[in-house]
């Protein structure tokens, strides 16, 4: 059974909820075969030796992990993410301490997050996260005002380098996007700051949302596994509750049908280990989100 955090923002309008019915139907998505996939995605990694894992991989594995925990409700996964915790520090784990936070309701967590957070030099994506979710935890305007500002921020950056050339830029990409379209659905929303999100959003990602002759609209010179898996991530279904525009869901159930066939047909053998690590994430994170109808995050 999924595991219920409370502070995740929630597909509320009934209009929104049909669209993502109808959408389901249409895309013929099996959560059952969904989950068996996870699952074998999980496995395959669960006994990874962390040291065979880079700082950046680490905190992947450990996102991962997590998400796979929250759709599945395996508590050993868990208990794994605590040993490794344990074994090993790292210093972008705010998104991490934020979910413990919903689960316990332990304000000392909050602190806690805010000061990791507010100490990092270089974000990564999950930190990202963790600066919309504390915003829209916290509901302080000044941590609102910051986010945006850090979040409107990353997508320029992209902007001005030309545009996306790596992995990368992706995760950043998504991130920055889905932060920014929760902060809108969690807490204030903003004109102005959803026509940013669709205009990052048309420009960049939703090109590579379009299956052409078989295989996603994704440049060469990109992974494709782990450029569908990120940019799958449910981040459209964010885009989809703040704009109300169907477009945004269904390309993130197009990919998400598209990812399981592949995996089931190419063989999770065939994959690299950070490809499991985001397959597992993506698939967990879709999947919770249709389930619960809530964002995973």
């Amino acid at each position: 059974m999924p595991v219920r955090l409370d502070l995740n923002p929630v597909l509320e309008r009934p209009e929104l909820r049909e669209t993502l019915e109808r959408e389901i139907v249409r895309a013929k998505i099996d959560i059952n075969i969904a989950l068996n996939v996870i699952r074998e995605l999980v496995n395959t990694v669960y006994y990874l030796n962390d040291k065979d894992l880079n700082d950046r991989e680490f905190s992947l594995y450990i996102w991962s992990l997590l998400d796979s925990y929250f759709v599945l409700g395996d508590s050993s996964i868990y208990e794994r993410v605590n040993e490794l915790l344990d074994q090993r520090k790292i210093d972008h784990d705010a998104l991490y301490i934020l979910k413990l936070y919903d689960m316990t309701k332990n304000l000392e967590l909050i602190y806690k997050a805010k000061r990791k957070i507010f100490g990092i030099k270089e974000f990564w994506a999950e930190d990202l996260l963790a600066l919309a979710k504390l915003s829209y935890t916290l509901k302080d305007s000044s941590i609102l005002s910051e986010a945006v500002k850090v979040l409107l921020g990353e997508l320029e950056k992209i902007e001005k380098r030309g545009g996306i050339q790596n992995i990368n830029d992706i995760e950043i990409m998504m991130a920055s996007i889905k932060g920014l379209g929760q902060l809108m659905l969690n807490y204030k929303k903003d004109n102005s700051a959803v026509e940013k999100i669709r205009y990052y959003d048309d420009k960049y990602l939703v090109p590579m949302f379009e299956i052409i002759n078989g295989r996603p609209n994704v440049p060469e010179n990109l992974d494709m596994l782990q450029t569908v898996a990120i940019i799958a991530c449910s981040k459209n279904g964010v885009v989809f509750a703040v704009t109300g525009d169907p477009k945004y869901l269904s390309g993130t159930l197009r990919l998400y049908k598209w990812y399981l066939d592949q995996v089931i047909n190419g063989g999770i053998t065939k994959m690299s280990v950070r490809q499991r690590i985001w397959g597992a994430m993506m698939l967990s994170k879709v999947t919770y989100f249709i389930q619960e109808r809530r964002f995973l995050e």
